[in-house]
């Protein structure tokens, strides 16, 4: 494991030790996190890209509510079994 020093504006390390805390993990943790999800939102961006996938990339086209409803229309109205509860 390496140690970096990191500086940043205090409302930010504010604002990091409250969202950390929130999610129960450290700060380093949730550093550690962060800067995994960014990294790999970036690498897998370029990878599509190189590959000429860069369409998957792409926002999803606007959801049409009457399909949406027609889909959800046909979805049994039953209770969930019991491992699916909340």
């Amino acid at each position: 494991m390496n140690t970096i020093n990191l500086q940043m504006p205090n409302w930010l390390h504010e604002s990091l030790n409250k969202v950390a805390a929130e999610q129960n993990c450290s700060v380093s943790l949730f550093i550690t996190l962060a800067v995994t999800e960014k990294i790999t939102l970036l690498t897998s961006k370029e990878y599509f890209e190189r590959k000429g996938n860069a369409r998957l990339l792409k926002p999803a086209s606007p959801i049409n509510r009457e399909k949406f409803d027609q889909l959800l229309g046909k979805v049994a109205d039953v209770e969930p079994e019991e491992r699916d509860k909340l």
